[in-house]
Parts: C-alpha cells; structure tokens; sequence
C-alpha cells in the first residue's frame, strides 16, 4: 500500500521494528559489558582488601618477632623485654604438622562454613592479631585465639577484621573511634601457627663438636582467608605462609673449664667424655632438655630434672632403641598453665574432683599417691578427650611439661623388654574410687584402644605389656621425649 507520495507503510514498519531489534541487542551487550565490568572490579576490590588484611596480619607478626629480638639483643634484661610475653605465647602454641589437620594445611576447603564447625579452629590453637593493641604489651589484649574468643565466624562480605562494634551491632557497621579498639569480630580470617619438627642434634661449630640446644628453630604461620563472591557457590581463598625463626632456638652449650679459657670440647678429651654433663650451664628443667644430652648423659644412670611449672624434681634416662623417658611418674597437681605445658588454650585445673568420688570420663580427676599422681584420662589429655569419643587420633594435647608427650602405644612397647631401665612402680590403679590391684603397675599410652579405650602400659608378673584402659579410671603418667 503506497500514499499519495509512493512511500510503503509495510517497509517503514520493517525498518522501525529491525532499528528497535538493532539496539536492544546492542543494549543487552553494554549492559552486559558493563555488569561483567562491575562484577570483575568487585571481585579485585574484595582481593585486594583481603590481601591488605592477610598483610596486616603478617606485618604483625613480624614486628613482634622483630622487636623481640632487638630486645633479647640490645637490653640489660632481655627476658622482661616488652614483647617477650607475646612472642612466647604465640610460640608455645604452635603446633606440629601431626597434630594440624589436612584442611588447614593444604586449605582446599568445599565450603568456608567447615572451617568454623564444631572445634576445628580451636583444635588447631588458631589466632589473630589485633593490630591496634600492639603497643599495650599485654598478650591477652594483641593476641586473640579461637579457643578462648568468640570473634571468629564466616565472612559476611569479604574477609576482615571489625573492631569495637557491640555483640548486637550491626556486624557490617565499625565503630572506628572506639575508645580501647577492641577486636569484635575475625570474619573468615584466621592464622595457624606450625613448629619445625627437627629435634635437637649435634652439629659442627667452627671444626668442633658442641652440643646444640634446639627447641623449634623456626615456625611457619598459615594466614588464611574464605569468603564467597556474589553469586558464586564455591568459595574463594587466599593465603600466605610465612616463616619466621625463633631466636631461643639454637643454644650452643661448651662445658666450664676454669683452668682453661679456652673452651674444651668433649669429644675431643677421651679422658672426661661427659664432662658436658657437668657443665653449669647444662639444661637443668625438663623443658629445656634435649634428646642430645640425654643421649650422652643418661644412657648409663638417670639424671634428675626438675619441672618449670611447679619445681618437683624426675628422673630421667635414655632406653636404648626407645627414646628418653621419665623413670618417675609425673606428680603434678592443682590449676596447670599451657605455657611450659604439651597443650594449648587455658589452664586446667586436674585436682578439682578427685578419683576417690568415683569413675569419670566427662570432667578431669586425680589423686595423689604413694610413687605419684593417679589420672584419669580426661585429666591426662588436659581436658581435651571426654565424654564417649571413639576417636582415633593420637592424643595431641596432654598434661607432660613442653617437649615431652603421653608415650604411644608403639613407643611404650619398643621399651617392653628393658623394664629394669623404665623402673615400674607396683602401686596399683583407681577404679569405682578405691585403689586396687597394688601388686601391679599402671600407665597411660596415648593411642586409642577399641571404642572409647586407650592404651596403657601394664606391670604384671615381673613384666610390661600392653592393654586396653578404660579412660574413667586412675592411672600413673611416664612421659616421653618427643
């Protein structure tokens, strides 16, 4: 159909209806563009802020490392240096890669949610800084860990930290100008903090043989983060490793000759090879022997150590093909502190029910006797296995001074045969409250036995052996070098 002009009304609709099809397709692909844009800034702006924190992190970590050592290095009293506390807090509860969990290590986790379920961060002793307290020296105040906080949860946008907001808060609003910028909230970022697992050795000093004290000579810090993208069903993650060496770690340890300036070298005088062993300078506590020494120094008679934590004094040998074992059963009682303890997290207090009211495996129980204390395993374990728990790991975390642990049930049976050196005790165990079996002798192992069972080292018969436990009863503790 034409008009009066010849124009076709149909080709002018065609024209207008391919115009309008024309530009939504082109306004389909900028807003395409563009939301893919925003989308892909949103995604560098949530990594860069999480990278800022992760940094954060570290950057702390390092000062207080490094302020430590300048204090240790250039102050008249080095152990009351101002982070000497915080440094070692955060070193004695490093764990070794055993007892830290596949999903931390390698941190390829399904979803950031498993991170934070049950006790997860707890178990590993994870932590975070508050950067804003660094300067108020107290370690409760800079040094902030899942066990004893409840700051840590999954992140509500990107990872980060949220500093002086109330519990009812809104968790996204910071209150920036809090007064004493108290950490409230870790959201899905947290650091784990791993111990080097080289044990102490002997090593060439400048062409001589010294003996080296080594405790951890370095500790590596896993600073992760998890959070999801708008939109997105698996989480992102991102994380760091950092290394940092303790300067206590390496200790070299020449015996005292008067006579001589000169230091003289054990091995090099075949007329007194031990006389390191008398040097006063020699580790003296439990927690600063090492399986150097007690090699050289205990294979033929015990020695005697005293226990930083309460000052009683346990003997100590080296068994051959074993390891270094007390030959005395660990006495310690009361309120114990993790600081020169094999655990982390708070204190425990293993005297507060004793074994004479009764079987327990729910809460702590001890009681003194005649050739030490008597534990149940709850007690033994630092409060950390309770309850009907049929888990199969190795006892991680025990009662034992710091660089000693409850004896697997392998370790305590390589010694089986040398009962003479172990020096078993015959004073029975505690079952229903009451002492029993006093003709024989009993020790816990730290491997789990059938259903909620442990092992344990038994002296029956003029022999040891091993058996299952029942972890409500009484037993004694030998600990092992580890």
């Amino acid at each position: 159909m034409r008009n009066r002009l010849g124009v076709k009304f149909g080709d002018t609709l065609i024209e207008v209806t391919l115009a309008i099809g024309i530009f939504s397709l082109i306004a389909v692909g900028v807003v395409s563009v563009v939301s893919g844009s925003t989308s892909r800034a949103q995604v560098a702006l949530e990594q860069t802020l999480t990278r800022e924190e992760i940094d954060a992190q570290a950057e702390a970590l390092r000062f207080i490392q490094s302020s430590y050592v300048n204090s240790k290095t250039f102050s008249e009293d080095p152990d009351n240096s101002d982070y000497t506390d915080i440094w070692h807090t955060i070193t004695a509860h490093a764990k070794t890669k055993l007892q830290i969990t596949d999903d931390i290590l390698k941190y390829q986790p399904s979803t950031c949610d498993e991170l934070y379920e049950g006790n997860t961060l707890s178990n590993q002793s994870a932590f975070i800084i508050n950067t804003r307290k660094l300067s108020s020296l107290k370690t409760e105040d800079v040094v902030i860990y899942a066990k004893d906080s409840k700051v840590f949860h999954t992140s509500s946008t990107y990872p980060h930290i949220i500093y002086g907001a109330a519990a009812d808060d809104d968790p996204l609003l910071e209150k920036n100008m809090d007064a004493d910028s108290s950490l409230t909230r870790a959201e899905g970022i947290y650091i784990v903090a791993v111990q080097d697992p080289d044990s102490t050795n002997i090593v060439t000093v400048e062409d001589d043989n010294a003996t080296i004290t080594r405790t951890s000579a370095y500790y590596d810090f896993y600073i992760r983060a998890c959070w999801y993208r708008p939109g997105a069903e698996r989480p992102t993650t991102i994380s760091t490793v950092m290394r940092l060496y303790d300067p206590d770690a390496i200790e070299v340890v020449w015996p005292d000759d008067p006579d001589n300036p000169d230091p003289v070298i054990p091995d090099d005088d075949p007329e007194d090879p031990l006389a390191i062993c008398r040097a006063t300078n020699r580790p003296q506590t439990l927690q600063e022997y090492n399986s150097a020494y007690c090699k050289r120094c205990a294979s033929d008679t015990p020695v005697t150590l005293t226990d930083k934590r309460d000052d009683k004094a346990y003997s100590v040998r080296y068994i051959d093909g074993s390891g270094c074992w007390m030959t005395s059963n660990l006495a310690i009682t009361g309120e114990i502190h993790a600081e020169f303890s094999n655990f982390s997290g708070r204190a425990i207090d293993v005297s507060e029910h004793d074994l004479t009211e009764g079987d327990s495996m729910t809460e702590p129980r001890s009681h003194a006797g005649a050739g030490g204390v008597y534990y149940n395993f709850a007690a033994a374990s630092a409060g950390t296995i309770t309850g009907n728990r049929n888990e199969t790991n190795e006892t991680a975390n025990d009662i034992c001074p710091k660089g000693w642990k409850i004896p697997s049930k392998t370790q305590s049976e390589l010694m089986m045969s040398k009962a003479d050196k172990f020096g078993p005790t015959v004073t029975g165990r505690y079952i229903g409250g009451a002492l029993v079996d006093t003709g024989e002798g009993y020790w816990w192992n730290s491997s789990r036995d059938s259903g909620s069972g442990r092992f344990a080292t038994f002296y029956r018969n003029g022999g040891l052996t091993s058996g299952g436990g029942n972890r409500a009863y009484g037993y004694y503790i030998r600990c092992i070098m580890k």
